[in-house]
């Protein structure tokens, strides 16, 4: 989480540039609130039911959950790593 917080925080703070930065650290939505030009998007999905369905859709604001666990079952990653 450090070093993504330090990137994150030099690319919008020091260099102010245009950046479109994906990340699983939830934290770093906070960012938004410390420097106004950060923006907070994210992909909409379904889970429900052992069901997981990417919606492709772009919407405001951070994730309101992790959709890890699905991505990875669906890439067929091996249980125990899943695990």
């Amino acid at each position: 989480y450090g070093l993504a917080h330090a990137i994150c925080t030099h690319l919008v703070g020091k260099l102010h540039s245009l950046c479109l930065f994906a990340t699983h650290f939830h934290e770093l939505t906070a960012l938004s609130d410390e420097f106004p030009s950060a923006v907070n998007k994210h992909v909409s999905a379904h889970a429900a039911e052992g069901e997981f369905t990417m919606l492709y859709k772009v919407e405001d604001g951070p994730a309101d959950q992790s959709f890890g666990i699905y991505v990875a079952e669906a890439s067929k990653f091996p249980p125990t790593v899943i695990a």
